[in-house]
């Protein structure tokens, strides 16, 4: 019990980190930098297919953003 507990509030704080960084505006298209600093919330949250397809849209150049990945499944 206490594990899940310390887990849980590793993600709250990971999360939060990531959503209240104050030096990056949001601009909708996912880039390669955000991808690869949230690799493991994305891997974690949203699965390894959800990760493969932020990496295939990387690497043909496609301009996308994470909504839209997530919303193709």
């Amino acid at each position: 019990m206490l594990h899940g507990g310390l887990r849980c509030t590793r993600r709250k704080i990971e999360l939060a980190s990531v959503l209240l960084h104050p030096t990056r505006a949001m601009h909708g298209v996912i880039t390669g930098r955000d991808v690869m600093q949230n690799v493991g919330i994305i891997y974690r949250e949203f699965g390894v297919r959800c990760l493969a397809r932020c990496l295939w849209v990387l690497a043909i150049g496609k301009r996308t953003t994470f909504l839209e990945l997530i919303t193709e499944f």
